[in-house]
């Protein structure tokens, strides 16, 4: 054999093993994936890939993992999840309000396992015993709103308006603002609704914000203003307000600080959903988890710059802090 003959052999042994590596295993349950992230950066994505392998399965062997991304632009959604349901999958895991309906959309037979932060009665029916095809787990991050307007106050006892950075699209917030003004009052604070429904709309309405005197920003969990979160975080550095959000990935990004789920203990639970759904168990006989464990965040670094004197008191209830 001559040396031509010798490297198209190897390019078609490559090529034979590429393929053999590209197909599931035969006979191992297919799970597709509709993530809101990128492949480059998501720790929740790993979680459960961590999740599944503490359970013992492994990708390539005993289990098939599909993932599409959306990288924040939701609008494919619809598309992607598609594309999941001719690939034939066992079971489909939704993340988001819009990966959800997505999938939603796209098939009523397959199983799904939601991963979303909007109330749980928003996600099914009846969370002890959801109906259809669809059961999960929730963050509660809309529960957990009024916790999240008492710790800015603790932490910043000299503001007195907030604005309310929220995406109009989803009518749940808008009722989450409602509910809100009642629990502002008790706190001598009054709130200033903020709406928007593009990410290239936040600088002017944060700008307005202040104009309006707002002293303070409370953002509402929206998977919306979690892809934009760095601009929020540097929006609200620029403007000198002291800030509180749903997740620690935006204190991890320079925020004050957040209370909320930990995001990546629900997405390794999720992965304990799946598992019982390949197991035989139906959807509808699943409960909806609700999330139990919380954690206070706080970025000290960003206190600081800001001139924001936090009472060691408050930073020893913290969970963590970033110094």
């Amino acid at each position: 054999m001559n040396r031509r003959d010798t490297f198209l052999a190897v390019l078609a042994l490559a090529a034979v093993s590429l393929a053999a590596m590209a197909q599931p295993v035969a006979g191992v349950p297919r799970v597709g994936f509709l993530a809101n992230g990128s492949a480059k950066a998501s720790p929740s994505v790993d979680a459960f890939r961590k999740g599944l392998r503490d359970l013992g399965y492994i990708e390539g062997e005993n289990i098939a993992l599909e993932i599409r991304w959306a990288a924040g632009r939701f609008e494919s959604m619809p598309e992607l999840a598609l594309e999941l349901v001719r690939w034939r999958p066992d079971l489909l895991v939704a993340v988001v309000p819009q990966g959800l309906r997505a999938v939603r959309a796209a098939t009523k037979s397959i199983p799904v396992v939601v991963i979303a932060c909007d109330p749980a009665e928003s996600v099914v029916e009846n969370i002890a015993r959801p109906s259809g095809n669809i059961t999960g787990v929730t963050c509660m991050a809309s529960d957990l709103t009024p916790k999240r307007l008492q710790l800015l106050k603790e932490a910043a006892p000299k503001i007195h308006r907030v604005a309310v950075l929220y995406n109009s699209f989803d009518p749940n917030k808008a009722e989450e603002v409602r509910q809100m003004h009642d629990v502002a009052r008790t706190l001598g604070l009054s709130l200033l609704p903020v709406e928007i429904r593009d990410a290239g709309a936040i600088e002017s309405a944060l700008a307005g914000a202040v104009r309006a005197r707002a002293d303070a920003l409370l953002v509402l969990n929206d998977p919306l203003l979690y892809q934009a979160r760095r601009s929020i975080v540097e929006l609200a550095a620029k403007h000198r307000l002291p800030a509180t959000y749903a997740f620690r990935e935006y204190v991890e990004a320079g925020g004050l600080m957040s209370y909320g789920t930990m995001q990546n203990d629900l997405f390794r639970r999720a992965a304990s959903h799946v598992s019982k759904v390949l197991k035989g168990a139906k959807p509808a006989e699943l409960p909806v988890e609700q999330a139990t464990l919380f954690e206070l965040v706080v970025n000290l670094k960003t206190a600081r710059a800001m001139g924001l004197a936090i009472s060691p008191t408050f930073l020893m209830r913290a969970d963590s802090v970033i110094e």
